[in-house]
């Protein structure tokens, strides 16, 4: 359903880093919410860092916003001192907030959120939502202590297992309007993480493909060659591509005809490259590098 323009609120976006190519499920969500007649802003914590950008980023009509420190260090102190000036109590209230967790991560993310405070002021935003219950979910939760718009957030893996801490992740779904999850099982132990009464604003939404946008044909050929194995993740340990190589060469030893392609980039790049040549699984597995 499309909405009329006089019903369309404002959706800002807080990430990590904008663009992602990793992060594709963001850029879809984005996608889907215009698609609806939505308005959408995107507000990026860290400036992108030159890496290969998906091709349906030119679809994006959003404007993007970004909040690093990084050549803005003037604006966000102005903008942190205008906000201090205007609303002295709120100001000092959430500064002291930022400083309980005594870390300076929590720090610069509260002067972040001032500079998105200052700006929302002026700009028609109705509701925030952060993908990550790192930095983009503590910008916002400081950004609705400043200037109250409120928010939401989505809560993936590491960034809840690893990266936060859990004083940090009640605090923030203490004060969200809803915290999304994209499994069962996140759903379950965030719910034994935070309070009760934030437990009754967990949803878990799954993540989907629209298969539309794939065209799938069988093979035509009689011998379509040996069946592909496929992976694509970015190239780090969490993701497990070393098992999946070693997976590949207990098939090779037991004679099964195969082929492994691995789709991505990143920082095990060269070690996985270097364990298929020691496992002489080169005729075998192949790291295609980042593909859009």
């Amino acid at each position: 359903m499309q909405l009329q323009p006089e019903q369309r609120p404002t959706i800002g976006y807080v990430v990590s880093t904008w663009p992602r190519l990793s992060q594709t499920f963001v850029l879809n969500e984005i996608l889907a919410l215009e698609r609806r007649g939505l308005s959408v802003r995107i507000f990026s914590v860290k400036d992108p860092d030159g890496e290969l950008a998906h091709a349906k980023l030119a679809k994006v009509h959003a404007p993007v916003t970004y909040l690093s420190f990084r050549c803005r260090r003037r604006a966000i102190l102005a903008s942190n001192l205008r906000i201090a000036r205007d609303l002295p109590g709120g100001y000092v209230r959430t500064l002291l907030l930022a400083l309980r967790y005594g870390r300076l991560g929590v720090l610069r993310c509260f002067f972040q959120a001032g500079y998105l405070a200052d700006f929302l002021r002026r700009g028609p935003v109705t509701h925030l939502h952060a993908h990550f219950a790192t930095a983009p979910a503590l910008v916002a939760m400081f950004t609705h202590e400043l200037v109250d718009i409120p928010y939401s957030f989505t809560a993936h893996a590491r960034d809840i297992y690893v990266d936060t801490e859990p004083e940090l992740l009640r605090a923030e779904a203490q004060r969200a309007r809803a915290v999304i999850t994209c499994t069962e099982y996140n759903r379950q132990y965030l719910s034994s993480q935070i309070d009760s009464a934030s437990s009754g604003k967990l949803r878990c939404i799954y993540h989907g493909l629209d298969l539309s946008q794939f065209k799938f044909t069988w093979p035509r050929a009689s011998d379509p060659g040996p069946p592909v194995i496929l992976s694509v993740a970015r190239l780090v340990e969490k993701k497990g591509l070393g098992d999946l190589i070693m997976a590949a060469d207990i098939l090779r030893r037991r004679g099964q005809c195969f082929q492994v392609e691995i789709i991505g980039s990143g920082p095990q790049q060269q070690a996985l490259e270097n364990q298929v040549t020691r496992l002489g699984l080169n005729d075998y597995v192949r790291l295609v590098g980042a593909q859009t």
